[in-house]
């Protein structure tokens, strides 16, 4: 049969021309029927011949070409988003090759499997409509034709033949190509399946080995090069690792890597932002497809520096937890999909009990070659059979000549009597003796000592000694700190004095005697107890450290002002606040002097200032609709007398803030509506000087723990600044957005910056920068209120690049919402 009997304008194969009068013709369209049918069967009996794709390809691609032109041939299968080249045949070399997986939106295939209708593209020199298109063109293929595979009316794949002529394919073509898709769509599932059926098998066959491989030898690193060469056959990578968590890190237990690479066996890198703590999160796969394009984890920054692209990450888990994770890395992008992540997901679990023995394994090798404790077992009467490496160190005795001694010969005699009491077989709790090194010298131990019992009776003795002659060695210089400070000093736990130093002795008169063993709030005035109390349990709670003043009761009665900075501290194995002690009784008076003085001026100055106010307003009412030039001065007059009004509040708000009689009450606020109220207050301001105001909130914003009243007055303050110092036509922006405990609340506006020399000073009481008018009061008022409820402020700015002012609230927790 010859290709040309299959080539020009014969009737399709559904039917023969019924109005063809000549005879001849019509013998010759049932010929071609007859030879189309027969052709078609050798198809069918060539793809049920057998169920292995790979061997009926070739024959299937081969018995096309007898008919027609395929210089290029293929199934391709439809896997989620992906198109995998299920049977492939090719007399002109090809990109592409069987059982590649590319990815499937913007092929014709995806077009194919939309629209359930045969695609052809005449010529791809002259129209390329899909991505695919280039690739084809560059191999030689100039026309292409893509007939969809359908079963229970769904589109599972495509058969796609290609030549290098132009106009390759007619209608005769098409017609016959289009009836052999149908034929063809069972067989080609039936193979499907078979085939993946095999591959599961093979691949079980295969898990099965490589867990026999890693389970070889409890320290994974001798055979881990063998086990990743094994799993490449199953898994194109360049570089493979074991991952496990230790701490606060990431420690790589084995590497295998094609290239040199920036992490080997043994290294470490942080937990936080790691892959392993995303997998620990999430308990899934990760796969990142291309580096170049995204990253985002550290590591990926080192990978793409050593060339490699993609990867794709499995945890490992055991009892339900992720303790570490096979990683596999590969120099090309987009080179794992479904099929990868079935074989490491399916690997992972059965290896993951092998890999978790050899981190036990690895961890057990560490401690005993490096514990800093020691650890001896003795018999019952005090014979060392057994002490650690570490004790040599500490010693200088050999292990060989500890061994086999009595542990009496090494302890001072007090601490043998302590002994003693272990060789009846009581439970020693925590406790301290002296051991006597090979120098003479004498070594302080903290150690624990427990009955070994066999068979209900006492056999030995297990200890597990620290070293803590370097504890006692800070002890004692914290002691001497602590005795010459120019400040008192103190330790309570359980709301009793444990500790004070001279220092204290001097500022409340009392004798250490007097006041060790004593519940604190004694010396304390009864009327700031409940404050002090209160913040004691907070700093506790919180372990946070803690600044406030009261007044404390001198032994003599006298009433003083105390600063105290207290810290929560572990105190002979309990929890203690310890803090510094200060007499502030003097500032105080200059303080209130200060006040008293503020207060008096602020008086002086409102008496003349009431009238001018009120004057000034009627005077301006009066004169606003005569003449402009007396309207000018009478509103000059209002203007300044409102500034200097300002100008006393600041100072009188800062001279409270000095005494700490500043005052906030912080409540569950929803600071959305108060923003949005501010924002909507001051846009007719920012509109007056033709200023871009723009109001960005991210996301929903918590609660927090605030005073309305105070966060206006520092918002209010930050967006004043922001439309004075921003030149007419510039843009300012108001932004809230939720942080890990915080709100944080911005004010950026692009006016002339602050330079760097002076940002430091912003916040201090009458400093501003050039160009900046007033007393210099507001931002270091509002830093004082922001202190108040718990937050911070600051300012980032860049000179003729604009300032960012911003500020933090904490967010409520459930309990501050009751």
């Amino acid at each position: 049969m010859s290709k040309k009997s299959f080539r020009g304008e014969a009737p399709r194969l559904t039917g023969i021309n019924p109005k063809a009068s000549d005879t001849k013709s019509e013998l010759e369209a049932l010929r071609r029927a007859r030879d189309e049918l027969a052709f078609i069967n050798r198809l069918n009996r060539i793809l049920t011949s057998s169920l292995d794709i790979n061997q009926v390809s070739e024959d299937f691609t081969e018995e096309l070409r007898q008919v027609m032109d395929v210089d290029w041939g293929t199934i391709v299968l439809i896997e989620g988003d992906k198109l995998r080249f299920f049977a492939l045949s090719t007399k002109i070399g090809s990109l592409w090759w069987q059982d590649e997986v590319v990815p499937l939106e913007g092929t014709a295939t995806q077009w194919v499997a939309g629209h359930k209708q045969i695609l052809m593209e005449s010529d791809l020199s002259k129209e390329r409509k899909f991505w695919t298109g280039e690739y084809h063109l560059k191999q030689g293929v100039r026309s292409i034709v893509y007939l969809p595979l359908i079963l229970k009316n769904e589109v599972f794949g495509a058969l796609i033949a290609a030549s290098h002529r132009p106009n390759a394919y007619g209608e005769r073509e098409l017609s016959l190509l289009e009836h052999v898709a149908e034929q063809i769509a069972n067989p080609i599932e039936n193979a499907r399946l078979y085939g993946e059926n095999k591959r599961r098998q093979e691949l079980l066959q295969s898990i099965s080995h490589l867990t026999r491989i890693i389970t070889s030898d409890v320290d994974i690193t001798r055979v881990f090069e063998t086990f990743a060469r094994e799993l490449k056959k199953l898994v194109p990578f360049d570089r493979i690792s074991v991952s496990l968590t230790e701490r606060d890190k990431v420690r790589f237990l084995a590497v295998s890597s094609s290239v040199p690479t920036e992490i080997g066996t043994g290294d470490a890198i942080p937990l936080e932002n790691s892959v392993l703590q995303w997998l620990i999160q999430h308990k899934e796969t990760n796969i990142e497809s291309d580096f170049l394009k995204d990253r985002r984890f550290p590591v990926d920054e080192l990978h793409l520096k050593s060339g490699l692209r993609s990867a794709m990450r499995v945890p490992l888990m055991a009892a339900g937890k992720v303790f570490g994770s096979l990683n596999i890395t590969s120099f090309k992008p987009d080179t794992y999909n479904e099929w990868h992540r079935e074989v490491l997901e399916q690997l992972a679990a059965h290896i993951s009990g092998a890999i978790d023995n050899a981190r036990l394994y690895q961890l057990e090798r560490i401690v005993k070659e490096n514990i800093a404790e020691v650890i001896l077992l003795t018999d019952v009467k005090g014979n060392i059979t057994y002490i650690s490496k570490s004790s040599e160190k500490q010693t200088q005795y050999t292990r060989a000549e500890v061994e086999g001694k009595n542990i009496k010969e090494f302890l001072t005699a007090e601490s043998y009597e302590i002994a003693s009491r272990w060789l009846k077989g009581m439970r020693v709790a925590t406790c301290e003796v002296r051991v006597t090194a090979k120098d003479g010298s004498i070594v302080p131990f903290e150690l624990n000592a427990r009955p070994v019992m066999t068979g209900g009776e006492l056999t030995g003795i297990q200890i597990v000694a620290r070293d803590i002659s370097e504890r006692r060695r800070q002890e004692e210089l914290v002691r001497k700190v602590f005795e010459n400070a120019q400040v008192g000093i103190f330790i309570v736990q359980d709301g009793k004095f444990k500790y004070v130093n001279a220092e204290f002795e001097d500022l409340t008169g009392y004798t250490k005697e007097e006041v060790l063993g004593r519940p604190s709030l004694d010396l304390v005035h009864p009327e700031d107890r409940e404050k002090v109390r209160e913040n004691a349990i907070k700093m506790l709670k919180e372990e946070r450290t803690r600044s406030y003043e009261y007044r404390s009761v001198r032994k003599d009665g006298q009433i003083v002002w105390v600063m105290e900075r207290v810290t929560s501290i572990e105190h002979q194995g309990k929890r203690a606040a310890l803090g510094s002690y200060m007499d502030i009784t003097e500032r105080k008076q200059e303080s209130e002097a200060r006040l008293q003085f503020t207060n008096a001026i602020t008086h002086e100055l409102r008496t003349p200032l009431t009238p001018i106010l009120s004057s000034g307003k009627l005077l301006v009412e009066q004169l606003e609709p005569k003449g402009e030039v007396e309207y000018r001065l009478a509103r000059n007059i209002l203007d300044g007398a409102h500034t200097l009004s300002n100008r006393l509040n600041e100072l009188l708000e800062l001279a409270k803030g000095e005494m700490g009689l500043l005052k906030v009450n912080p409540e569950p606020l929803e600071p959305g509506s108060l923003i949005r109220k501010l924002a909507d207050r001051w846009s007719t301001m920012f509109a007056a000087k033709k200023q871009e105001f723009r109001l960005e909130l991210e996301g929903p914003l918590p609660y927090v723990l605030a005073d309305e009243e105070r966060t206006s007055q520092v918002l209010l303050n930050l967006l004043s600044n922001a439309n004075k110092f921003t030149p007419e036509g510039g843009q300012v922006t108001l932004r809230a957005k939720a942080e890990v405990s915080a709100l944080v609340i911005e004010v950026e506006d692009n006016g002339p910056g602050i330079p760097p020399e002076e940002q430091g000073a912003l916040f201090q009481p009458y400093f501003h920068p050039n160009n900046f008018h007033g007393l210099g009061l507001g931002l270091a008022i509002s830093k004082r209120l922001v202190e108040l409820q718990g937050g911070k402020i600051w300012c980032q700015s860049q000179p003729g690049r604009g300032c960012t002012f911003g500020f933090s609230l904490p967010v409520a927790s459930s309990q501050d919402g009751k």
